[in-house]
């Protein structure tokens, strides 16, 4: 009997329904059955969701520290011109993410939760750009045999918009980090900066993964928010290859589970 994948969201977005919703439509994109828990910090009250809606779908960290899961996803948050240290939250997230080493097989970390992951786990910093990068760009896979991306072009395009990165150079002095992906999205600022990247990492006896920058933006979101610019050199063909969804992983695949551990029993 096969078993369901328990999957942790650690959700720090402040559209939390919206966030929910782009998660569970690209986590139910399988044949497995997933179980998904939602989880909050308790230092940190969201502001733009109502009390009763957080109170009934999500949990506490303390709810759910004695469990394992298959895989956490730390999204994103609107911080990240912030010091770390200055996030409210921080000590919570940082004791999240040492408990995920222990408990969780496989922790995908977004956007500037990636950022975090990189830092905590590793000491890589952040830095701020001159200006926001923000549009769609074109992002080389540098690790063609890597699972992550079966299917893929050896381009493919990639939203992006944010105020800071992290540089290629202090990531590549971390043995145990390796880019599997990345794009010279700034043009004139700062070429040797790596502004998108998938690392797939291994610390102790879990899997940490982080990804900078979002896939791409649901259809849904275009109202009410600006759509980025196309790059000067995108064509229209850029843009229906942008719409086209790559081929979709096995999840039990993407969180490299071992063969047999969704056998029950």
């Amino acid at each position: 009997m096969i078993r369901p994948l328990h999957i942790l969201l650690l959700n720090l977005m402040p559209k939390k329904i919206e966030t929910e919703t782009q998660l569970c439509r690209l986590l139910g994109n399988t044949p497995l059955q997933v179980e998904l828990e939602l989880i909050m910090t308790k230092t940190h009250k969201a502001q733009h969701v109502s009390e009763e809606h957080m109170l009934a779908f999500y949990k506490t960290f303390e709810e759910v520290r004695d469990r394992k899961f298959d895989g956490m996803i730390i999204t994103g948050a609107p911080v990240e011109q912030m010091p770390f240290e200055e996030v409210d939250y921080w000590d919570e997230l940082c004791e999240i993410m040492e408990w995920s080493t222990q408990n969780v097989y496989s922790t995908f970390h977004i956007c500037w939760g990636a950022q975090a992951g990189l830092y905590y786990h590793y000491g890589v910093p952040k830095y701020d750009l001159d200006k926001k990068l923000f549009g769609i760009y074109e992002t080389k896979v540098d690790r063609k045999k890597s699972m992550l991306f079966r299917g893929f072009d050896d381009r493919f395009l990639v939203p992006q918009s944010r105020h800071t990165t992290s540089r290629r150079e202090d990531i590549e002095k971390v043995p145990e980090l390796r880019v599997l992906a990345s794009g010279d999205e700034e043009g004139e600022a700062r070429s040797s900066d790596l502004h998108h990247r998938t690392h797939r990492v291994r610390r102790r006896h879990s899997l940490q993964r982080v990804q900078a920058g979002s896939r791409r933006w649901p259809p849904h979101r275009k109202a009410g928010e600006l759509l980025p610019p196309w790059p000067r050199d995108q064509t229209s063909a850029g843009h229906l290859a942008l719409q086209r969804e790559p081929p979709v992983l096995q999840l039990d695949q993407l969180l490299c589970l071992p063969a047999d551990a969704l056998q029950s029993g």
